[in-house]
């Protein structure tokens, strides 16, 4: 499997997440009443996506961490980690 090329393939992984915040959002908005659910999912979501990640980039699984190391307010807003 092909590693993350340099900014290219960067620069397409930050255009997922942000388009899938957005979805999230305008989700929560217009459903209020599923406003809890990100937050009990957020485990489960994060295993699924761990495994994703590791698979798209070729790295291996331990690169990341093994539980979300977010909250699910960062997860859903415009935080990006340092």
């Amino acid at each position: 499997m092909q590693r993350l090329s340099a900014f290219g393939e960067l620069g397409r992984w930050l255009d997922s997440i942000n388009d899938r915040r957005s979805q999230i959002r305008r989700k929560l908005e217009d459903s209020p009443s599923l406003r809890g659910y990100p937050a009990q999912i957020l485990d489960k979501e994060y295993t699924r996506a761990r495994r994703e990640a590791a698979r798209q980039t070729g790295l291996f699984l331990s690169v990341f961490p093994e539980f979300c190391p977010y909250t699910i307010a960062q997860v859903i807003e415009d935080w990006w980690p340092q």
